[in-house]
């Protein structure tokens, strides 16, 4: 072989070398960019996943939502991600229940995708956290039944969660709901209750699953009997010192004291006399009571029942000097306690 072949052949050794050299620069540069790409995407999740629990925090559900929603564009699969998702949709799903009793909120347009990011968390979470899950999947499914979709589980998902956590405060107070939900469950009122009392047991979440349980009663089948039942529950929202909004609080005041003799005397005779001018007061408060004699009758009569004759007879009296009273159906009852009491 000639000088020149020798050398043409070194050259090419050295020219697949160089080549095989940068090739292995590029790629090895191309790895490094990748890593800190993929560590950059990384903190962008864990920092989108931060600001969702702030967002939670304060309220803003759907803009925890939507935020995650960009999280999970990245790390669809990132276990931190799919748990943040499923706590934000159970937390979106208990704010949704404000508009039980007025039906002012739908969720058939969000039910979908929180059903979806709740199966997912279902999937990865174990005992009561995924008792909660599934009772949330359970509480989806009851609300898009509230909204005329018929075809979808719900007792089965709340007895599910169940099985896994029997004490689980949602599981219970939710199916304790269903349960007396016309349409829905069997109307069991005994078994409802044994649930609402599970519920309590739980300790979490005490301010949601009460109005839980109130609704559940002022929703019920109207056949049976729930006025003393309504009353007890909001007499514990009140030892509790939740609020109800004015309006919330005259429904329940027409639902109730609006009532035949039999049902006022299963009223009366569900909490102590104390106990119910207090939760009286409570139901009343910033309601103008000046034009509105039966609610002043119902207040003497539970002074009556306190035995302060002259608290009940001074409002008594109130009563029959208004303009209004000769046309005042209980005005018989009021002449008569005025003087019976009068000589007490």
């Amino acid at each position: 072989m000639s000088r020149l072949g020798r050398a043409e052949k070194k050259l090419l050794k050295w020219t697949a070398a160089g080549i095989a050299f940068i090739v292995f620069v590029t790629g090895a540069y191309q790895g490094i960019k990748f890593y800190y790409q993929w560590e950059a995407e990384n903190e962008k999740v864990k920092s989108l996943v931060a600001a969702a629990q702030a967002l939670n925090n304060s309220g803003d559900f759907a803009g925890a939502w939507e935020t995650l929603e960009k999280a999970a564009a990245i790390r669809p699969d990132w276990e931190e991600v799919k748990k943040e998702r499923a706590i934000t949709a159970m937390l979106w799903l208990r704010s949704i229940h404000q508009g039980i009793m007025q039906r002012e909120n739908k969720i058939s347009d969000v039910a979908d995708k929180l059903l979806q990011a709740l199966h997912d968390g279902a999937a990865i979470a174990h005992g009561r956290e995924k008792a909660d899950v599934l009772a949330h999947i359970g509480w989806t499914n009851f609300l898009k039944f509230r909204d005329g979709k018929r075809n979808v589980e719900v007792e089965e998902n709340f007895r599910e969660a169940l099985s896994i956590d029997s004490s689980n405060g949602y599981a219970n107070a939710m199916l304790g709901f269903w349960i007396l939900f016309p349409g829905g469950g069997n109307g069991n009122a005994v078994e409802a209750k044994k649930h609402f009392e599970l519920a309590k047991v739980d300790g979490r979440e005490g301010k949601f699953l009460r109005k839980l349980m109130l609704w559940a009663f002022r929703n019920g089948n109207t056949a049976l009997q729930y006025e003393p039942e309504i009353i007890a529950q909001v007499n514990e929202m009140r030892i509790h010192k939740d609020t109800l909004s004015l309006i919330e609080r005259m429904q329940i005041v027409n639902d109730t004291y609006y009532s035949d003799d039999e049902t006022l005397d299963s009223i009366f005779s569900r909490l102590t006399p104390q106990e119910h001018l207090l939760t009286f007061f409570y139901l009343t408060r910033g309601i103008d009571m000046g034009g509105r004699l039966y609610l002043q009758f119902i207040h003497a009569m539970i002074l009556e029942k306190m035995n302060d004759y002259c608290g009940a007879v001074q409002v008594y009296k109130q009563i029959a000097s208004k303009k209004s009273y000769d046309e005042f159906m209980f005005k018989d009852k009021i002449e008569d306690s005025i003087r019976r009491l009068s000589r007490q």
